[in-house]
């Protein structure tokens, strides 16, 4: 039996249900680039701009897009085009903000990623709003050693390349989650093209450092992994020391990659800096953010459609015992009263919130069976798309126990 990656499901799932964004820029004197994103949550001003490492892709972050716009964050998953210099990159990354019309963001930099966001940092601090580095370093002396071509790299053919950069990733025994990041890594790799490679490897094989930068360190968390990588664990512990009393927070395991391997504990570092960074969505945000999305999810009608059944079916059970007792007028009117009720919360429910609660106390002081009917369609409405099964189920057991109280 093939052992299946549970990362390429989940990604392909991703690729066709949201689109891939480009906008051109020039790189050079002549060529042109283009950069690649995928844009998720509410457009609003604040926006987290996710920057990825050596080998990498804007789809890498599928996860930390996926659950931080389901809050109603607005995340930006950004593939920067092939570029020589770093001063090139800082024009470029300007343009990309323009564009996107950004005037101050939130940073997430993984690897290189993070590197190219102190550097973006050290020169626009006024537009950089807080920022997360993963695995980051201060400086590209290690990296020397990686990069034996300098100038001629340009020469080197693209399958070398590749396998040069495969060569640096671990093939020892790992965990289950390492060992899925990096079969998932090596399809990525795979797809780039050889101007994305070549610029990689040249800048990281510059002599480049951090200057001291003038940033609020309480805007500021570092997230480092306690297992092997690439950048020895002292360079990426140096990245701290410039920021003094900024938040550190170290994970047991994640490799090269813990955005994949380790996404569970970097969605909730994530979550915690942009609370703190005072970026807390509230409640009714949030839940107008999710009804949207529910109108657009074809499951989801499904689920509301199930719901609607089991109404008709606890209804038509009263009936039919109402019937066979003999109180046929009473309970008549009593699920016409019931109908009428559940009508009236449906209309209420697409209004706004604050009109909820005071429909719910009116039809409990009209009857004992409308107080009990009236929540379903509440809670309905006001559920997230992420715990909708999860409230089906809750439903289907009431539904059996009601008549058996009665």
């Amino acid at each position: 039996m093939e052992e299946i990656n549970q990362l390429e499901k989940p990604h392909q799932k991703f690729l066709s249900n949201y689109p891939l964004n480009k906008i051109s820029c020039f790189t050079g004197s002549k060529k042109k680039g283009a950069w690649a994103y995928y844009d998720l949550g509410p457009r609003n001003k604040q926006a987290l701009v996710c920057l990825h490492g050596l080998a990498g892709a804007c789809s890498v972050f599928y996860k930390q897009a996926l659950y931080l716009s389901s809050f109603g964050y607005r995340v930006i998953c950004a593939q920067y085009p092939a570029f020589w210099k770093i001063s090139k990159f800082k024009r470029i990354f300007q343009t990309f903000l323009k564009e996107l019309e950004l005037e101050r963001v939130h940073l997430f930099g993984v690897g290189l990623g993070g590197f190219l966001c102190l550097k973006y940092l050290e020169k626009n601090p006024k537009k950089v709003a807080s920022v997360v580095l993963c695995n980051s370093f201060l400086s590209t002396k290690f990296f020397n050693k990686i990069n034996t071509y300098g100038k001629s790299i340009a020469w080197v053919p693209e399958f070398w390349l590749k396998r040069k950069l495969l060569k640096t990733f671990p093939t020892e025994n790992l965990l289950f989650g390492v060992a899925d990041s990096v079969d998932f890594m090596v399809d990525i790799v795979n797809n780039l093209t050889f101007e994305e490679l070549a610029s990689r490897f040249s800048i990281l094989g510059e002599n480049l450092a951090v200057k001291s930068i003038d940033f609020d360190p309480n805007k500021v968390t570092v997230i480092t992994t306690m297992d092997r990588c690439l950048c020895p664990r002292k360079t990426r512990l140096q990245v701290a020391s410039m920021f003094p009393n900024c938040k550190n927070a170290q994970i047991k395991f994640g490799g090269e990659f813990p955005h994949l391997a380790n996404y569970d504990d970097i969605n909730l570092h994530l979550m915690v800096h942009l609370r703190n960074q005072n970026w807390d969505l509230s409640r009714n945000k949030r839940l107008q953010f999710t009804n949207t999305i529910n109108k657009k999810d074809p499951l989801i009608g499904i689920n509301n459609n199930k719901v609607e059944k089991k109404k008709k079916l606890m209804l038509e059970k009263k009936s039919k015992s109402s019937s066979e007792s003999g109180s046929g007028s009473e309970d008549e009117d009593e699920s016409e009263n019931v109908s009428e009720n559940v009508s009236e919360d449906e209309s209420q429910s697409k209004s706004e919130s604050e009109s909820e609660p005071e429909s719910g106390s009116e039809s409990g002081s009209k009857s004992g069976s409308t107080s009990e009917s009236t929540p379903i369609t509440k809670n309905n409405n006001k559920n997230s798309f992420v715990d909708q099964d999860l409230f089906v189920s809750d439903n289907s057991n009431k539904f059996q126990q009601k008549p058996n109280d009665n």
